[in-house]
């Protein structure tokens, strides 16, 4: 089954980045994140076996890390803004994550040995047409709201892929201290 680790996000923060979708409209062809399907990445796993899963959870047991309030700051798109593909939300501060996703990383180093880069990012939406690029200018100038918020938990999701939409399915929830 194909797997990952996010980061849970409170529902007003889903709420709002949900909201920021609907200044995308005129000239751009996007498909979106649902609201139920945002979150923070912190490692994605790939196909993985059931054995591999329950060895997962055992060992992101281990994970003691701290809660910290987060923000968000700014609009960024991958892998750059003169060609766009991705939209996504800037989280600071992004030492807070990366430690997180290194511990992680750690703890899952031996069913997954793919140390990966990390950027703190919340994908809005995968770009599939720019009609044009003058529209381009004007989406890299909208302002995210600043609002601050805690997580509690980061999470082991299974990931089914459909022709529409994945299907998320929550295996194991761990609370942050």
């Amino acid at each position: 089954m194909r797997t990952f680790i996010a980061l849970d996000l409170p529902e007003e923060i889903k709420e709002y980045l949900f909201s920021l979708q609907k200044n995308f409209l005129k000239d751009l062809k996007v498909k979106w994140v649902a609201k139920k399907h945002l979150h923070l990445t912190l490692k994605f796993l790939g196909e993985t076996t059931a054995d591999q899963i329950k060895q997962i959870q055992e060992s992101l047991k281990n994970i003691k890390y701290k809660k910290h309030e987060l923000i968000l700051k700014e609009l960024g798109f991958f892998p750059d803004e003169h060609n766009p593909k991705i939209i996504w939300v800037d989280i600071k501060p992004e030492d807070y994550l990366k430690k997180l996703a290194q511990k992680i990383d750690e703890e899952t180093i031996m069913i997954n040995a793919i140390q990966q880069k990390f950027k703190s990012h919340l994908t809005l939406g995968r770009i599939k047409q720019i009609k044009s690029k003058k529209y381009l200018n004007e989406i890299k100038d909208i302002e995210i709201k600043q609002l601050n918020f805690t997580p509690t938990s980061f999470s082991l999701i299974k990931s089914t892929l459909t022709k529409d939409n994945p299907i998320y399915n929550i295996i194991e929830t761990y609370k942050l201290e």
